[in-house]
């Protein structure tokens, strides 16, 4: 059965990657931005990016998905429309 939500979440950190990195930011830039200028920053971006030990990457809630938008400058809206339409 496909998971389709899971799907989505993985697509949209994708499209998300693709954007910052069409804007010229580096995974440590971006990070910086969501999570604040802190060491811990650019791991935690890491493992929702990434797949862990355990084989799954930590899920990406919508607040984060939101606070990514803006930083990108695209509307949270915008940015799922774009995932959806991929995935079709």
């Amino acid at each position: 059965m496909r998971n389709y939500e899971y799907e989505f979440e993985r697509a949209l950190v994708l499209e998300i990657v693709a954007l910052y990195q069409s804007q010229g930011f580096g995974h440590t830039d971006f990070a910086k931005k969501m999570y604040g200028d802190t060491s811990t920053a650019p791991s935690k971006w890491w493992k929702v990016r990434e797949m862990s030990p355990t084989g799954k990457p930590q899920s990406f809630p919508v607040a984060e998905a939101v606070k990514a938008s803006r930083v990108l400058g695209i509307e949270v809206a915008s940015l799922f429309f774009r995932v959806q339409e991929k995935m079709k």
